[in-house]
């Protein structure tokens, strides 16, 4: 354990130079902050603390316009650095964030001292790093966030090279609070719609719980303009392309929902059982780019030509195919001309007129804009037993539990090579990521006479186990139709 002391000054100059704040501090006075990271040492006071802890007060969470957790911590934690990736895959679905710029699996978090497990989603953007998933946690929950970053690792090991954030939770409340948010960006787009319930009640004599519910959605944010070859088509008479064709900002989330609880239970002789349990899920999602109906290599062309097949098992539709001298012209991708444009609408009408021919543009005249998202689900669950005995000497016993499992989904798609039989929304697959933790930490004060202090003895034993698993989604997905090149 770790005291810190701060007084108003300290406070002052932190803010003069751009710092957050360490504590919350009442006017003049000093105020005193326990904290759990540190040191293994019971208590400690700023003179002896061995190296500094950062404490990001609750409280401030609420000056914040979001209660997104992982912009929350950007904002008030210098060092924490998280961004959007509008079109990044999975890194777009589940955002890694960062400490002191290293890879996101280099920082420990941690709630209520024991560690969080990591999301079933890899970054790809960040050579596939696999860190926690931070947004997962209520911030009406928390009472304060601890950030140690100045030798984290001698402490916690190689998990901690960038340093340890460890989430606090609020103890016991009298009664209930509800509350609610919604705001939006100067631009008119990204609403956030948020309700949260938190409360508490007692448990037994002495034995206290806290509990948090929150549940809200965003909206999208768009900061992009029209792309210049959807503009060139809507300009030769082309309808149905949306504006803008490709999207660009924040992904779109709905049935965003966390629950937290908490609980204490004193047993008497300076023992008691505490844990938490946690649940939480969201399905964001985002739009990938958007494929010209003229010039989608693969898709709705083969080099310059367009990809016309014959549907009949005989192939007597007698439909034009690629290579083929009377091969369906496209248009040139990014300039068509009017004639260019009026003589291939034609084409394609009569195609769409004879049921033994196909092209995708029977399914998107207008071209098309996948859009790409998931089914998140994250839980987590702790117990334990501690105790401190009279001569000093503590122990801790604890199993935590948890998982994050990821669903990608993905709709106005086509998978061209089933034809016409395609459907246009699938489930490619999911993944999973389970960790089990059995933990004991134990440590004894041993006085010795030419010590200022009594000299702490840590010793401990950790098991852990994970498992990662990924799934594979509709058969239509991904399998190779009759029509494929």
């Amino acid at each position: 354990m770790l005291l810190v002391w701060v007084s108003s000054e300290v406070l002052n100059l932190a803010a003069g130079v751009g710092s957050v704040a360490l504590a919350q501090v009442a006017e003049e006075e000093a105020i005193e902050e326990i904290v759990v990271i540190g040191s293994r040492r019971g208590v400690n006071n700023v003179t002896n603390s061995p190296v500094p802890v950062d404490i990001v007060a609750g409280d401030l969470f609420q000056s914040i316009g979001t209660d997104d957790m992982d912009d929350i911590l950007r904002t008030l934690i210098p060092a924490y650095n998280v961004r959007r990736f509008p079109l990044n895959d999975e890194s777009s679905l589940v955002r890694p964030a960062t400490l002191r710029r290293l890879p996101p699996e280099n920082t420990l978090v941690l709630i209520n001292g024991k560690r969080l497990h990591r999301s079933a989603v890899l970054a790809g953007v960040l050579g596939g790093a696999q860190g926690p998933d931070t947004s997962v946690i209520s911030s009406s929950a928390i009472e304060r966030v601890e950030v140690l970053r100045d030798g984290a690792s001698a402490q916690y090991g190689s998990d901690a090279i960038a340093g340890v954030i460890n989430f606090v939770t609020r103890g016991r409340q009298d009664g209930f609070s509800l509350e609610y948010k919604h705001g939006q960006y100067y631009a008119g787009d990204g609403q956030s719609r948020r309700i949260s319930l938190n409360g508490g009640f007692g448990i037994g004599t002495n034995g206290n719980a806290a509990v948090s519910f929150e549940y809200g959605d965003t909206d999208q944010t768009v900061r992009a303009v029209q792309r210049f070859d959807a503009r060139a088509l809507e300009e030769l008479g082309m309808t149905g392309i949306p504006k803008p064709a490709q999207s660009w900002g924040q992904p779109e989330i709905d049935d965003d929902w966390r629950f937290f609880m908490n609980a204490e239970l004193p047993v008497g002789n300076g023992a008691e059982f505490y844990g938490f349990i946690h649940f939480a899920g969201r399905k964001p999602e985002i739009e990938f780019f958007w494929r010209n109906p003229n010039g989608q290599f693969g898709v709705y062309t083969f080099g310059p030509e367009r990809l016309v097949f014959d549907v009949t098992p005989d192939g007597s539709g007698n439909c034009p195919s690629a290579g083929s001298p009377d091969a369906l012209l496209a248009p040139d991708f990014w300039f068509p001309d009017q004639d260019e444009y009026d003589a291939d609408q034609a084409a394609l009408a009569q195609i769409a007129g004879n049921p033994a021919c196909w092209a995708v543009n029977e399914a998107y005249p207008s071209g098309y804009r996948p859009d790409y998202g998931a089914e998140i689900l994250d839980w987590g669950a702790m117990t334990g037993f501690r105790r401190e005995m009279d001569n000093g000497f503590r122990y801790d016993l604890s199993l935590t539990a948890g998982e994050s499992e990821v669903d990608f989904t993905l709709r106005n798609s086509i998978n061209p090579s089933l034809g016409p039989n395609s459907p246009t929304a699938f489930r490619p697959g999911g993944t999973s990521q389970r960790e089990l933790n059995l933990n004991i930490d134990m440590a004894k004060p041993v006085d010795i006479d030419r010590f200022f202090s009594p000299l702490n003895i840590p010793w401990g034993f950790e098991w852990r186990e994970e498992t990662y698993e990924t799934r594979a989604g509709d058969p239509a997905f991904y399998e190779v139709g009759p029509l494929h090149l």
